[in-house]
């Protein structure tokens, strides 16, 4: 607890060495007598008498301005007052070190007090105690290396504060860092400081491994899984979040494993605590192992059999489908065909995207997970007289 210190330095003058009373010095702060020195007036030395107040008891007195008063009984002092701490902001400066020297006991032997107003004084609210100067840090490690970050938060003395790393950042929040340990400076308006250090660590990506994965059956091709371990990232797994989309890009459900679906690929995409992001694609087989091209296209844009449409290739997102004609020329060649897009799948026209004649062609689908099939078509375009 700080403290003010108040003095008085009393001298017994040599005029009335036939005092048989005690003399008596009073300090007093508010009026209330903090403290007393008694001594025989045979002693010619000077007598002080000090006493330490607490900020609390000049907090303890009425609100605003008061008086610090030094009185001496019955004879001559110097008053002093010795400035200590900020509870004294204004006053008179005058009367700080101020001497009476003509006020003594008259010839009827009665007691008179010498006494001296210090001024006005104002208690200032001090600055906090140190020892409750705290300073909450906080880290993460980021996604990859680089963005890892550190901040601290200075709570218990009076702002406003500043901060000081040590890589020169002058902010509560540090960011974009590499790992290591860093050490934060924080001081007060009152130029009390503080140091802390965090260690960022090294950041530690999602890893998603597949521990199985179930076929999908029959001629839908349904009932496939897939199952996943989960490892690294930050944070506790159970709040981690867990999104599938099928090969289309479309949000199908969320949940660490992939229960009970067609055939198809899939993309896992899991996010940590420190929404970190990491993904897998995962494609579920199906033993049903075909697909059904139709037999004829009319590509006049009527709206019906415009293209070649091929059942169940959905399932098998990566393939290649070649076109031949009746002399075995290949007149196009489209990857990952999809029945959906007009821009990958097949309306009878040739790579240069010109009009191919009606008549007999030829195709070959290749994709993974189902043999490589041949077959042909009619194409006519025209429509019938």
């Amino acid at each position: 607890m700080k403290k003010t210190l108040l003095t008085a330095v009393c001298c017994l003058p040599l005029s009335v060495p036939h005092l048989v009373a005690q003399n008596v010095v009073h300090l007093s702060v508010g009026g209330k007598v903090t403290n007393s020195v008694i001594y025989g007036n045979r002693d010619q030395n000077p007598v002080s008498s000090e006493t330490e107040v607490e900020h609390s008891a000049l907090d303890s007195l009425t609100t605003g301005p008061g008086n610090i008063e030094l009185t001496a009984t019955p004879f001559v002092a110097n008053f002093r007052i010795d400035e200590t701490s900020p509870a004294f902001k204004s006053g008179n400066p005058s009367a700080w070190n101020y001497e009476q020297d003509s006020l003594c006991l008259d010839f009827n032997s009665r007691l008179v007090t010498a006494g001296v107003s210090m001024g006005a004084f104002e208690y200032n609210e001090p600055i906090v105690e140190v020892d409750t100067f705290t300073i909450a840090m906080d880290f993460g490690a980021g996604c990859i290396a680089g963005e890892g970050w550190a901040s601290a938060t200075a709570t218990g003395s009076t702002g406003p504060y500043t901060y000081l790393w040590s890589n020169g950042v002058s902010d509560m929040l540090n960011p974009n860092l590499q790992p290591g340990t860093y050490t934060v400076t924080v001081t007060d308006v009152g130029g009390i400081s503080r140091t802390d250090t965090v260690t960022v660590p090294a950041s530690i990506p999602v890893s998603i491994t597949v521990q199985s994965v179930t076929t999908a059956g029959g001629e839908d091709c349904s009932g496939g899984s897939v199952f996943t371990t989960i490892s690294g990232g930050v944070g506790d797994l159970t709040n981690f979040t867990f999104e599938w989309y099928n090969h289309s890009g479309l949000y199908h459900s969320a949940g660490q494993d992939l229960i009970n679906v067609e055939s198809g690929s899939y993309t896992l995409i899991v996010t940590d605590e420190e929404s970190c992001e990491s993904s897998a694609i995962i494609s579920i087989p199906c033993s049903y192992r075909r697909v059904m091209p139709t037999l004829y296209i009319s590509p006049n844009n009527d709206e019906f059999n415009d293209y070649l449409g091929i059942k169940y290739i959905e399932r098998y997102p990566i393939n290649t489908v070649i076109i031949l004609n009746s002399a075995g020329d290949e007149v196009n060649r489209i990857a990952n065909y999809d029945n959906e897009d007009p821009n990958r799948r097949w309306d009878g026209k040739n790579k240069r995207n010109q009009v191919l004649p009606d008549g007999i062609y030829y195709y070959v689908i290749l994709a993974e997970d189902v043999a490589s099939m041949a077959g042909w078509l009619l194409m006519k375009a025209s429509k019938s007289k």
